[in-house]
């Protein structure tokens, strides 16, 4: 995955995932630190072969704010 995918991603993605961080973290500081770290995370385990990318953020996302 490159960084401009992931920025595509970001820009695509980004809301819809802080707005579930927040939800499973009950606060906007900790949700904006999930975020972040799931897009670090979704950088540093790239993965090519993702086709549908929303849900494979969630499962990261999910597992950082449990």
């Amino acid at each position: 995955m490159s960084t401009d995918e992931l920025t595509r991603w970001y820009e695509s993605y980004g809301a819809l995932v802080h707005r579930r961080c927040r939800t499973l973290m009950g606060n906007d500081a900790d949700a904006n630190d999930a975020l972040q770290e799931t897009f670090m995370r979704a950088h540093r385990h790239r993965r090519d072969d993702v086709k549908q990318p929303l849900p494979w953020l969630y499962a990261i996302a999910t597992r950082i704010c449990f």
